[in-house]
């Protein structure tokens, strides 16, 4: 049984638009990546003067050089990797810790609603959350 399916007049507009919707926050998420990284491969002097928008002229790896001869970059960045794949890993073993109990109702665990509401108050309302608005207030950038 091979049954096709129709699209109606509808449906194609609908797809029309959902394409050139994704197609623009796409584009509005790479250019700005491609722009960026075309600037990191120029010389500083095809930088201030503007010359450059997406297509690198006069290929230049001096900035990298620069910045990979840096052993303090290199720690900062590998301390910043390691924290976020360390980060990960602790997270999802803790998710998969607490959620498998919480999910499973043949288990005999006592209070799963008043543990499931600790989690979503806490999903809500994160950590940053009262430090930002102390911080905001204390600069004085409150309506």
């Amino acid at each position: 049984m091979d049954q096709k399916i129709y699209n109606s007049f509808g449906d194609k507009i609908f797809q029309a638009v959902n394409y050139i919707i994704l197609t623009v926050v796409t584009l509005t998420c790479l250019l700005p990546m491609l722009h960026v990284l075309a600037l990191s491969l120029i010389d500083s002097v095809s930088t201030t003067a503007n010359k450059v928008l997406f297509i690198p002229k006069g290929f230049n790896l001096a900035a990298y050089q620069a910045m990979f001869s840096n052993l303090i970059f290199l720690n900062s960045f590998f301390v910043s990797v390691f924290r976020t794949v360390a980060g990960m890993a602790i997270n999802v073993f803790m998710t998969v810790l607490a959620a498998y109990p919480l999910s499973n109702q043949n288990t005999e665990l006592r209070d799963r609603k008043l543990i499931s509401l600790f989690f979503i108050i806490h999903m809500m309302i994160s950590g940053g959350l009262i430090s930002n608005y102390l911080l905001v207030n204390k600069l004085g950038m409150i309506d």
